[in-house]
């Protein structure tokens, strides 16, 4: 399959050579035509060259596009690359943040742990404060009596 741009240099080449074509023509038209052929001919150039003028303006038009396309290529790699940056960035984020979770949970269950302790600790104490005070009841008791 051929490429636009020799598709584009076909074109040019065929426009040209009917150009050629019209110029000669136009030459055996005057030397053997009535007048009225002579101005429908004449039509006929002006449109071919219009036709040629398009065609060369809308080559310059792809070739721009071509090139804004380059451009865009550039900047989409660009920020691709900025992504990717951004990614990698998030992950060492994320892999510090999970180090900081596993602390907090580690720092957490040690917590409760010494809380469970303590709180042992103070059964204990209220099972002794409990006897001393059913101790003392008894000692107020019969010294009342």
């Amino acid at each position: 399959m051929a490429t636009h741009d020799d598709r584009l240099a076909a074109l040019e080449r065929r426009v040209t050579s009917l150009e050629i074509r019209r110029l000669h023509d136009e030459a055996l038209v005057e030397d053997h035509t009535p007048v009225e052929q002579g101005e429908n001919l004449r039509e006929v150039n002006e449109n071919m060259t219009m036709l040629l003028g398009v065609f060369w303006r809308q080559g310059q038009d792809i070739r721009e596009v071509k090139e804004r396309f380059g451009e865009v290529e550039l900047r989409l790699n660009s920020v691709d690359s900025r992504l990717e940056t951004v990614e990698l960035r998030l992950n060492n984020v994320d892999s510090r943040l999970e180090i900081v979770e596993n602390r907090l949970t580690s720092f957490e269950q040690n917590v409760n742990s010494r809380f469970k302790d303590v709180d042992n600790r103070f059964d204990q104490m209220d099972q002794k404060f409990d006897k001393m005070l059913l101790l003392l009841t008894t000692i107020t008791n019969k010294l009342g009596d």
